[in-house]
């Protein structure tokens, strides 16, 4: 069974193992969202928790060549955190997939 952070990273094209496709991710979410506060007033999670992820995301990123034991698992679950995060912001987005399936659900 895929999770929805499974699905939300295959709609937007990204592969589970490489963080640094999700940092650049998150990070264009991020920037695109805090630059129109107007239209992204309430995003559910915040702003802020979706930046502190994301600096919690680099933090264990910046660790990995220490390769110390069950360090790139806590990593992918930072990853995982993050994802899950951005899915919650693109509800809030009018342009989300999720948003536009909903729209033509009820016009139909």
């Amino acid at each position: 069974m895929k999770t929805k952070s499974t699905k939300m990273r295959a709609a937007l094209g990204i592969r589970n193992d490489r963080t640094a496709e999700v940092q650049a991710r998150a990070k264009a979410i991020y920037d695109a969202m805090s630059a129109d506060p107007v239209t992204y007033a309430a995003p559910d999670p915040p702003l802020s928790e979706l930046r502190a992820l994301m600096n919690g995301l680099a933090a264990m990123q910046m660790r990995m060549p220490e390769r110390t034991l069950g360090l790139a698992a806590a990593r992918d679950r930072w990853r995982d955190r993050v994802v899950r995060a951005w899915s919650g912001t693109a509800r809030t987005c009018r342009g989300s997939p999720t948003a536009n399936r909903r729209t033509r659900a009820r016009s139909s």
